[in-house]
C-alpha cells in the first residue's frame, strides 16, 4: 500500500512539472534530438546498429533519472556557499590561465567576474544592470570585432580564432541578461553578427522563459516561437558554414537534422568506446576537443548530448554529477529571481546538444553563488 502510494505520488510530481522546471527543459531537449535524428534516419536512410541506439536511449534515461531525482532533494547551502565561491574562483583562474597563458591576466579576469557578481548582489536594487550590462556587451563585442578586424559570422576564420575568447565570453554573457529586458533586439542582432548560434538559443530560450515566468507568454505562444527559432538557428548554421571553405548539399532545415544525428552518433560511439577519461573533457578548458581527438582523429569541439562528456569521463559513475546537477539547478530554480533562472534555463537546453563542459561548470556555479545569496 505504501509503495502504491509512493509511485503514485512520483506519477503526481512528474505530471505537475511546469514548462520552465530544469528537469522539463533537460527532457525536452533531449526529446528533441532524439526525435529528429530518428527523422534524419528515416529520410536518409544512414548506416546504423539499432541495438547501439538503444543503448544510447538506455544511458540517457539512466541520466535523465539521476537528474530528476537531484531536483527533488533540498540542498543544505550553508557550509557549501564558500566552497562553491572558492571552486568557481579557482576554476575561472585556471581557465584563463589556460587560454591566455598569462596569470596576472587569468587573476584580473577572475577578479572582474567575481566583482560583477559581488556588485550584483549588494546593488541589485540601485543600479540598473540592465543598462551597464548592455553597455558592456556592446563595448565588448566592438572590442573584440576592432581587434579581429571583422565581423566573426561573415568570417569564418575569425570565428574559430575566438571560441575561447574571454571578450565573446563576456560580451554574450553581459547581452543575454541585457536582451531578457527591452533590449531583446539589439543584444539579438550583436549576438548574431558574433557567429555564435548557442549564444543566439540562450538569449531566444531565456526571453521565452522569463515572458513565461512572467505570465506575458503562454505554452502556445512559446511552442510557436521555438519553432521559429530552430529555423532561424538552422538558417544561421548556413550562412556561417558559406563563409568556411565546407561544402555542404543539405539545406538548412536537413543541416539541423543532420546535427542532432551527429550528436547521437557520437554518444554511441562514446558508449562504446573501451576506456573512461577521469575528468579531462569535463573538467579541462576546451576539453571537448578531445573527443574529437579520440573519435575521429580531428582536434575540434565536438557536441554529444549533455550527458556524452560525463559518460566519456566516468561511464555509468557519471550519474552521480548528473544527481549533484539537479541538486543545484533545483536552487536556482526555486531560489533565484527570474532573470538568473531564466537565464540558467536557456544554458541548460544550450548544453542539451553540446555537452556538459567547463564553461557551463563555471557558469553553473557562478548562478548557484548568486541564487544562494539571494535566498540568504
Amino acid at each position: 500500500m505504501n509503495k502504491n502510494k509512493y509511485c503514485d505520488n512520483m506519477r503526481l510530481e512528474i505530471t505537475n512539472i511546469k514548462i520552465d522546471h530544469p528537469f522539463f527543459i533537460v527532457f525536452i531537449g533531449h526529446l528533441i534530438l532524439f526525435l529528429f535524428a530518428f527523422l534524419y534516419m528515416i529520410m536518409f536512410k544512414p548506416p546504423y546498429d539499432i541495438q547501439n541506439f538503444i543503448k544510447v536511449i538506455l544511458v540517457v534515461l539512466g541520466y535523465l533519472i539521476a537528474f530528476y531525482l537531484g531536483t527533488r532533494y533540498n540542498l543544505k547551502i550553508k557550509k557549501i556557499l564558500m566552497l562553491a565561491l572558492f571552486i568557481l574562483s579557482i576554476l575561472i583562474t585556471y581557465g584563463s590561465y589556460a587560454i591566455t597563458d598569462n596569470i596576472f591576466l587569468s587573476f584580473l579576469y577572475a577578479i572582474f567576474v567575481l566583482g560583477i557578481l559581488e556588485g550584483y548582489l549588494r546593488y541589485r536594487d540601485k543600479i540598473n544592470f540592465n543598462n551597464l550590462f548592455l553597455f558592456i556587451g556592446i563595448a565588448s563585442f566592438l572590442l573584440l570585432v576592432s581587434i579581429k578586424k571583422g565581423i566573426p559570422l561573415f568570417n569564418y576564420n575569425i570565428r574559430m580564432s575566438i571560441v575561447s575568447d574571454p571578450l565573446r565570453l563576456i560580451s554574450s554573457g553581459a547581452l543575454t541578461y541585457a536582451g531578457i529586458g527591452k533590449y531583446f533586439l539589439i543584444a539579438f542582432v550583436i549576438l548574431v553578427l558574433l557567429g555564435y548560434k548557442v549564444h543566439v538559443l540562450i538569449l531566444c530560450v531565456s526571453y521565452l522563459i522569463y515572458k513565461y515566468r512572467k505570465k506575458s507568454l503562454n505554452v502556445r505562444q512559446m511552442v510557436i516561437f521555438g519553432i521559429l527559432l530552430i529555423l532561424f538557428i538552422g538558417f544561421m548554421g548556413k550562412v556561417i558554414l558559406a563563409s568556411s571553405n565546407q561544402a555542404w548539399k543539405l539545406n538548412f532545415m536537413e543541416l539541423i537534422l543532420y546535427r542532432a544525428y551527429f550528436d547521437i552518433m557520437v554518444l554511441e560511439k562514446i558508449v562504446n568506446y573501451p576506456e573512461i577519461l577521469l575528468g579531462k573533457i569535463t573538467f579541462v578548458p576546451n576539453g571537448e576537443r578531445l573527443i574529437g581527438k579520440l573519435l575521429f582523429n580531428y582536434s575540434h569541439n565536438i557536441t554529444s548530448t549533455m550527458f556524452g562528456p560525463l559518460y566519456f569521463d566516468f561511464g555509468v559513475f557519471g550519474v552521480v554529477f548528473a544527481f549533484i546537477l539537479g541538486m543545484m539547478s533545483k536552487l536556482i530554480y526555486e531560489k533565484g529571481d527570474d532573470k538568473i533562472y531564466s537565464i540558467y534555463a536557456g544554458v541548460l537546453l544550450a548544453m542539451c546538444e553540446i555537452g556538459i563542459n567547463y564553461g557551463f561548470l563555471i557558469v553553473l556555479l557562478a548562478l548557484f553563488y548568486v541564487s544562494s545569496r539571494l535566498r540568504k
